[in-house]
């Protein structure tokens, strides 16, 4: 999706969430909206685990991240009615 609006970017992993979090910021998010029978734990909580990403590249890769350059985290949480299945 993001080479149809753009060009010229890299992917890049972080193995953040296999590492564990310990050495990353907590970041206070507000958690997900969703209807009554689902419940996120916070340590699965998707746009935290995203922002821990990117700030776990910008931290290994600060060599490479200029000023002004726009690092996006991603991550998923599966949910299937009725219950959260985790990650895909």
């Amino acid at each position: 999706m993001l080479a149809r609006l753009i060009t010229g970017f890299d992917i890049v992993s972080s193995p953040a969430e296999e590492e564990g979090h310990e050495r990353l910021p907590e970041w206070l998010v507000e958690p997900v909206v969703l209807p009554v029978p689902f419940y996120v734990p916070t340590e699965s909580e998707p746009r935290l685990w995203a922002w821990r990403k990117a700030a776990d590249v910008v931290e290994q890769h600060r060599d490479r991240v200029q000023p002004g350059t726009l690092v996006l985290g991603a991550d998923t949480i599966v949910v299937a009615p009725g219950r959260i299945l985790g990650k895909p």
